[in-house]
């Protein structure tokens, strides 16, 4: 039997397989009745060559599921399958097969609908040697695969109407040699490395006890160091209360003297206004009395004027008045001389 990796190898020498490529966005699933991908209408023509041609010219058709749904419930699949699936069903040569795989590797693994391999459908539908030589090298372990009725590809073989045998069967036995020899040399290393676990279980066993016991010491020291932490801490804390309170306080006392503060500022404001109002007022009173002093000094020089006029006048009055007297005076007779005026 060829390795997978040596079919890869043959599979790449063939000039109609294309390595995939990094996949373009489409659709995951096509609908059969819809539009089914060419790729799988030529496999269901049976025409291998177009295949081959479409596998080349688009080889992401390859991991395409055709879909088929009920026709009286849209929202039931009736069927599904990869064309892969497809190829082997409808007895395609190992040519397409191996393009198949080269194209999208993984779909030799997967199951329809039903949980049938290709290689499923090959032992049901009787393909030829070359095609199960492929398949069973490329993923020997479906040969133990179960479909959803529990059946493997051999038990497929007792409905076939072409059970398989020569070169077909020697792969098929070589193949189920292989599994088994892998299932028995799972179970014997699993067996081993169960005795090998248990045999050094006792060891850690002996390591984890002395461990636990370098544990318990720390864990001892750990315990009473946690106990002097939280002494300090208990004493810490009530310090941290205290100091709380304190600061509590401070910040009562500050609120105070801040409330004094701002009471002082708006005292001195009012002082101040108070005090401007003030000076306001004796600058007006000083005006006042100044404009009352002028006005006192031209009433004290009106005064004076009118005295001194008055004066001139009573003066003036005396004087005549003196005058007249003088004048009288004069002119009365005295007793030598009656009725004459004195010369």
């Amino acid at each position: 039997l060829c390795t997978s990796q040596e079919l890869s190898k043959e599979q790449l020498r063939d000039e109609n397989i294309i390595p995939v490529t990094k996949r373009a966005e489409r659709p995951h699933y096509q609908d059969y009745d819809v539009k089914p991908t060419e790729l799988y209408q030529a496999i269901e023509a049976k025409e291998w060559e177009f295949a081959l041609v479409k596998l080349k010219e688009d080889p992401e058709q390859a991991s395409v599921w055709i879909i088929r749904k009920e026709s009286n419930n849209t929202e039931k699949i009736r069927w599904k399958m990869l064309p892969m699936h497809a190829a082997v069903i409808f007895k395609a040569p190992a040519k397409l097969i191996k393009a198949l795989i080269a194209a999208f590797p993984p779909c030799i693994k997967m199951v329809d609908d039903i949980g049938m391999t290709p290689l499923h459908h090959g032992m049901k539908e009787g393909m030829d040697d070359e095609v199960m030589d492929i398949l069973i090298s490329n993923h020997p372990h479906a040969l133990i695969d179960r479909d959803t009725k529990g059946m493997t590809p051999l038990d497929h073989t007792k409905s076939s109407a072409k059970p398989f045998r020569g070169a077909g069967l020697r792969a098929y036995t070589a193949a189920a040699v292989m599994c088994e020899r892998e299932r028995v040399t799972d179970e014997l290393t699993k067996k081993y490395q169960a005795a090998i676990n248990n045999s050094e279980a006792d060891k850690k066993i002996t390591a984890l006890a002395n461990e636990n016991e370098v544990l318990e010491g720390q864990l001892n020291a750990s315990t009473a160091h946690l106990a002097k932490f939280m002494q300090t801490y208990g004493a810490m804390k009530s310090r941290v209360e205290s100091l709380s309170s304190v600061l509590s306080i401070m910040v009562q006392e500050q609120d105070k003297i801040l409330s004094m503060a701002t009471q002082q500022q708006k005292d001195m404001a009012a002082a101040a206004l108070v005090r401007e109002r003030m000076m306001q007022a004796v600058a007006k009173q000083d005006d006042e009395m100044m404009s009352t002093a002028q006005q006192s000094r031209d009433v004290m020089k009106d005064i004076a004027t009118k005295q001194k006029e008055y004066f001139q006048t009573v003066a003036t009055d005396l004087a005549e008045l003196f005058a007249s007297q003088a004048l009288r005076t004069k002119r009365t007779p005295t007793a030598e001389g009656s009725g004459k005026e004195i010369g």
